[in-house]
């Protein structure tokens, strides 16, 4: 089973949307709340060598943002990242 983190904040529009494309999917994640939390925050950057909202995680490696997941999704190459 793949292990999904979303680095999220309220009310961001993104970050919105790709939960909703992830639950569309039946993909199950952990959402990350960075707001409040600088360490949280820093975690993130660290990771995805990005700042913005959301980020997105695959088994630990930073698979990119809500931008990139719809493109990958619309080009038909969203679902082969979840494939075992």
């Amino acid at each position: 089973m793949n292990l999904v983190e979303v680095y999220t904040r309220p009310w961001c529009v993104f970050c919105s949307r790709i939960k909703r494309l992830l639950k569309s999917k039946n993909i199950s994640f952990t959402e990350i709340d960075v707001s409040g939390n600088l360490e949280l925050k820093k975690i993130m950057m660290k990771n995805s060598n990005r700042h913005t909202m959301p980020q997105v995680f695959l088994n630990g490696a930073h698979i990119g943002d809500c931008t990139e997941l719809y493109d990958l999704d619309q080009k038909g190459l969203f679902d082969k990242l979840f494939e075992n």
